[in-house]
């Protein structure tokens, strides 16, 4: 079982979290991004640079998950396309997207997407606060205990 991160908009500060927990656990990672993300080396996690073009992170993460492993992302496109192969997806406000969810959150964002074409809405992207970034860390440490999930 493999977590991967769509490190193109992840938090500094929930990817410090995800690296305690897959540190403690040794738990596989694949850290995707279409820019160089430099760490100590580790042999449980694997950095991918993808190319610089719109949603390359999101086209590796969505050819290379299977199901029963976990996407961690904002990005609600990606969540569906992940989902629809049967993974997991945990956004950065700790929040589980499930099918039954996604069809809501893709209809929600393209709302918006609309609405600040249009000039009628702004874009508010605020980061986690201490609240989110406590649910992210509980339900990733949840998900990696239940699964039972390490590198081995």
């Amino acid at each position: 079982m493999r977590i991967f991160l769509d490190a193109d908009a992840c938090p500094v500060v929930l990817r410090d979290i995800l690296l305690r927990a897959v540190d403690r656990t040794q738990q596989a990672l694949l850290i995707v991004a279409n820019h160089a993300i430099y760490l100590p080396p580790r042999p449980w996690i694997q950095r991918i640079q993808v190319d610089a073009s719109p949603d390359a992170a999101d086209h590796y993460i969505a050819e290379k998950i299977t199901a029963g492993e976990l996407t961690l992302t904002a990005d609600v496109p990606l969540a569906a396309r992940v989902i629809s192969k049967g993974a997991f997806v945990l956004n950065f406000h700790g929040e589980w997207i499930d099918a039954e969810r996604i069809g809501e959150r893709l209809a929600t964002r393209n709302l918006m997407h609309e609405l600040r074409s249009a000039g009628i809405a702004s874009s508010h992207n605020s980061g986690p606060g201490n609240r989110e970034r406590q649910r992210f860390a509980a339900q990733l440490d949840r998900f990696i205990q239940q699964t039972g999930a390490s590198s081995d």
